[in-house]
């Protein structure tokens, strides 16, 4: 189920292509779910977020993918250009239904839909940015929650970072406390940050922080966490591949 947000077709490149990745298992109960959401929402109705988007070249296209042992298309890719399209998507944040039937929590297929989703909409993006956020680490799919590495979560963080998509974390720490370093090792690519929030009540000043960074395009500020850089990941060009994909 979408809510039908409707965006044009763009003959030239925008600026950012933004998928938003959240957790809804069932580890995350109505009232948290509602923060996550709420938190969404406040974020772009900031006003730095509204002028950040406004002055962009070409605006910024978001979508929302939802997971728990499977994966939803929450929100539809939307393209944002002005404070008015950027409040719209807010109110659309802020009434966004859960999907799902709050099963296991699979990151593997949210990222997966999101990769797919990236490939198949009509925006070429002069930067495209994964963020995920969750309060659990990978179980399903030959992953345990008591593991340290998931192989299958990593094979997905890196065809992503191949092609050409970063992935930042925002790992929720309130039931596990080493999820850090969890999305440390198998969520975020290289160049990508983390923002850590405590529990879901500081959900919304990081989710708020975090937004600024992935669409201004700036460098987290000392205090956050970045993956270190390995040889920029093959090079820049693999960014065509999803391009030729999206030609096919």
């Amino acid at each position: 189920m979408t809510l039908g947000l409707a965006s044009p077709l763009v003959a030239g490149p925008i600026a950012l292509e933004l998928s938003l990745v959240i957790d809804v298992s069932g580890s995350i109960d109505t009232t948290e779910y509602n923060l996550q959401r709420a938190a969404y929402a406040g974020a772009f109705n900031l006003p730095t977020i509204q002028s950040t988007i406004a002055g962009l070249n070409g605006g910024v296209a978001v979508n929302v993918i939802q997971f728990d042992s499977s994966s939803f298309t929450a929100l539809p890719w939307t393209l944002l250009t002005d404070n008015a399209s950027v409040t719209a998507f807010a109110n659309s944040l802020a009434s966004m239904p859960r999907q799902g039937t709050n099963g296991g929590t699979n990151i593997i297929a949210g990222m997966n839909a999101s990769l797919s989703s990236f490939a198949s909409n009509s925006y070429t993006g002069t930067r495209m940015v994964m963020d995920v956020s969750g309060d659990g680490e990978q179980n399903q799919q030959g992953c345990q929650s008591s593991d340290t590495i998931c192989a299958a979560l990593q094979a997905v963080r890196d065809n992503a970072a191949l092609a050409g998509i970063t992935v930042n974390g925002l790992p929720i720490l309130a039931s596990a406390p080493g999820l850090a370093a969890y999305y440390q090792d198998n969520v975020i690519t290289p160049g990508g940050f983390l923002k850590v929030s405590a529990d879901f009540a500081s959900f919304e000043a990081a989710i708020g922080s975090k937004l600024y960074q992935e669409i201004s395009g700036q460098a987290p500020p000392t205090g956050d966490v970045p993956e270190p850089g390995t040889a920029a990941l093959l090079g820049l060009g693999l960014a065509a591949l999803v391009a030729a994909r999206k030609r096919r």
